[in-house]
């Protein structure tokens, strides 16, 4: 028995970190342009105490799936989760932290919407051990955000961040650009506005028109590539002045603040996904298995004690590794050393330096040293680079 709990270890030891994403399937409201598993709380609200059981129970069946990993980042996402009370957030948190190895050292994020963020209820989510806020904001302008179908206004917003760094020390804001009907003049006072925070870290998105959303049905007018080109590298050049630096293509921080369970994805980390839709991707001796969970609420709930919770769990082939591998990787602004390749998809490097031979040669990557990284061209292009990596 000794033994076999010692090659356990070893397994365990060989492997890639591993996080915990959470995922809460309620919003107030649907917003038009959203195409991520949420759904409209109704009247009469939604079945918090019935989702906290289903989410325990899926804690608990999928523990057999982790082993004795430890998790080292956890992220409560949604949805919003900051709709669930602080009793059922900290319930949950109490759970996991007695029924699974948690680093001392580990980033613990919720998702937060301005109009669901009271000062009381964030200092009550701190204090069940959440250590990292991210506020929905998209804008601070109120036409906007009445246009996004946001239910907050921008005063709304800046009561949220200045409770937030009053609690936190570690805060994100998520902002958009290319908006309906925005303007570059909109977006400065926007982004001045966003300066002011003094937040940590800024998650920066361009508006896209997604399948089986409200805009998707109706499109909204969208500023034209020309001004959303614009309209990004002023962001980046206004905040890139007030000491955030780029470290991943949608992802701006102060130094020491790069939000480290989403850095734990793009070097092809493991996670595991508890939670209405939520997707694990998790690393054994034999290989990387993606599963998925039910996406509908109800159904997740039925089954989640029984743990009829998985709508799909597959191996990855070898041949999509490794563009599963650099469709998250080369996202990161100051690239990998390519050993890390090997270490975490178990294909020998030489598979892929054709493949990235021709990425050099179009601009798109830079090699030196063993790292590998992509240029700025390449970022305009990402998609066409990380073609170079998928077999046909």
């Amino acid at each position: 028995m000794g033994d076999e709990h010692k090659r356990q270890q070893e397994n365990v030891n060989n492997l890639p970190p591993l996080a915990l994403y959470i995922h809460f399937p309620w919003c107030i409201k649907k917003c038009p342009y959203c195409d991520f598993n949420s759904h409209q709380v109704v009247q009469g609200g939604f079945p918090e105490i019935d989702y906290l059981s289903a989410l325990i129970f899926d804690l608990k069946h999928s523990l057999k799936i982790i082993q004795e990993r430890c998790i080292e980042h956890i992220f409560l996402g949604g949805g919003t989760p900051s709709l669930f009370s602080a009793k059922t957030i900290g319930r949950l948190m109490e759970e996991l932290f007695s029924s699974t190895l948690v680093s001392s050292a580990a980033e613990i994020t919720m998702e937060v919407n301005p109009g669901a963020a009271e000062t009381i209820k964030l200092r009550d989510f701190r204090s069940s051990g959440i250590n990292r806020l991210s506020i929905g904001a998209q804008s601070f302008n109120n036409k906007h955000l009445q246009e996004l179908g946001r239910v907050h206004s921008g005063k709304d917003v800046m009561r949220a961040v200045d409770s937030a760094n009053n609690l936190f020390q570690n805060v994100n804001v998520d902002i958009m650009y290319a908006l309906p009907n925005q303007t570059i003049q909109d977006l400065e006072k926007d982004v001045n506005q966003l300066i002011k925070t003094d937040v940590h870290h800024v998650s920066l998105y361009q508006l896209t028109i997604e399948p089986k959303t409200v805009f998707w049905r109706t499109p909204p007018a969208l500023p034209d590539d020309d001004i959303s080109e614009r309209m990004e590298n002023l962001i980046k050049d206004k905040i890139g002045q007030h000491g955030y630096m780029q470290y991943e293509i949608a992802a701006f921080a102060r130094k020491g603040f790069e939000s480290r369970h989403n850095k734990n994805y793009w070097y092809f980390g493991d996670y595991l996904g508890i939670g209405a839709g939520a997707h694990s991707k998790i690393s054994d001796d034999k290989g990387v298995t993606r599963i998925e969970k039910k996406k509908s609420p109800q159904k997740y709930m039925d089954g989640a004690r029984d743990y009829k919770v998985i709508s799909r769990d597959y191996r990855i082939s070898t041949e999509d590794l490794p563009g599963e591998f650099m469709m998250n990787a080369l996202r990161l602004k100051q690239g990998f050393n390519i050993d890390l390749f090997t270490q975490r998809t178990g294909i020998d490097i030489k598979a892929i330096l054709p493949a990235i031979e021709k990425g050099r040669q179009l601009g798109f990557l830079s090699l030196s040293g063993g790292n590998l990284k992509t240029t700025d061209l390449g970022y305009r292009f990402l998609n066409d680079v990380i073609q170079l990596f998928i077999s046909n």
